[in-house]
């Protein structure tokens, strides 16, 4: 039953990929070879992968592939990993992300007590099948010496699958804050009713290509950097914002002056565009004021505070809300040649803030003379 049902898996990711919009372009017949209790087995099931394409996003479905040390572009350099599915996407930009998935016909069922204080039996995958997710995605290496650096992690994700019965539709999976925060976790999978819905829906939103390409790696499960370092994406990344009109003389002084050490924003009105794990990639400000930007600040630092928690020095203003707000703390500022003009200019209650905001880089700067003009980065929240 464990092998029908990891079969079973297989062809029911190839058919949430039909489901999705993607056309099957061809398959191969997998390699077989004599295993010791002479059945057969597949050699490589990379070989006999399933291909598909859509909108110039290809996909390639196999199952059971090897990898081990004589592998040249992905390979384990200790132990040889096989794991049950792999689910490789390249996108138009020939970025690449690569999906694990292992079945598991075997459940670990929970006690847990509800609002009414009705006890409710729970499916979970059993502890060790979420161990080897995370051995999967640590062993795997690719290998690629065109790049400054020529070993990296290619495994975007790795997942449990198993028979836990749910009603998908109506409930969420016990494992989707794993698999927002980690990329780790699994997904419960039965030929019943809604019983292939959350994995559905994942396939859905991480290949949707007008959310996917760069922004796949900008989520929180690809931005776990090892300790002591950081992890970016974007090079130099600007963020174009108008000063609001409630700060002090002072304040606007120091912006006049080039000589602004701080800057803060509601965390709600970043996010009226752009997801908040953005923000740690934001390298440097572009301040408007009264439909100009004079300079480019670079930023030392940034903080999410309560707005109380931030002094009338730093913010212009004194408050004691306790909305969340982000902190830029701020370096000594780039001075344009020429100024940027046109920029959205807020009304007389202070807001249209989402009209001024841009994320750019710095290279998209040049010889830019209106904000009509700036090229902003396609990023959706």
């Amino acid at each position: 039953m464990a092998e029908l049902y990891e079969v079973w898996c297989f062809l029911a990711l190839r058919r949430c990929l039909l489901k999705c919009g993607f056309n099957e372009k061809h398959r191969k017949k997998a390699l077989l070879a004599q295993a010791d209790d002479f059945s057969l087995m597949m050699k490589d099931g990379i070989r006999g992968a399933f291909h598909f394409e859509k909108d110039g996003v290809k996909i390639r479905l196999a199952h059971e592939p090897k990898f081990g040390k004589n592998n040249q572009t992905i390979k384990s350099f200790v132990t040889p990993q096989k794991p049950d599915i792999f689910l490789e996407v390249i996108f138009p930009n020939k970025l690449r992300y690569i999906w694990l998935f292992d079945a598991k016909y075997r459940i670990k069922t929970e006690q847990s007590k509800d609002e009414n204080d009705d006890i409710e039996h729970i499916d979970y995958v059993p502890d060790d099948a979420i161990n080897q997710m995370h051995r999967y995605r640590d062993a795997l290496i690719l290998l690629d010496n065109s790049q400054l650096t020529p070993k990296s992690r290619p495994v975007f994700g790795a997942f449990a699958l198993y028979p836990g019965f749910f009603d998908q539709q109506a409930v969420e999976n016990p494992y989707q804050n794993a698999i927002d925060e980690v990329g780790i976790g699994a997904f419960a999978l039965l030929p019943t009713e809604n019983g292939e819905h959350w994995l559905a829906e994942f396939l859905k939103s991480k290949l949707q290509l007008q959310q996917a390409h760069d922004n796949l790696w900008l989520q929180h499960e690809a931005r776990i950097a090892d300790h002591g370092m950081q992890q970016t994406y974007y090079n130099n990344l600007v963020f174009v914002i108008s000063v609001g009109q409630d700060r002090s003389a002072d304040y606007y002084t120091q912006l006049k002056q080039g000589k602004l050490a701080w800057y803060h924003t509601p965390v709600t009105t970043f996010e009226l565009k752009y997801p908040d794990y953005l923000t740690s990639e934001i390298r440097f400000l572009a301040l408007a004021y009264q439909g100009e930007i004079h300079r480019i600040y670079p930023v030392k630092s940034v903080q999410k505070l309560p707005r109380s928690q931030i002094t009338v020095e730093q913010a212009g203003a004194e408050s004691e809300s306790s909305a969340e707000y982000y902190l830029f703390e701020l370096a000594m500022p780039l001075r344009l040649e020429q100024p940027i003009i046109d920029v959205p200019r807020l009304n007389e209650q202070g807001k249209g803030f989402r009209h001024t905001m841009k994320l750019t880089t710095l290279e998209k700067l040049d010889n830019v003379k209106s904000f009509t003009e700036l090229d902003g980065l396609a990023i959706y929240s």
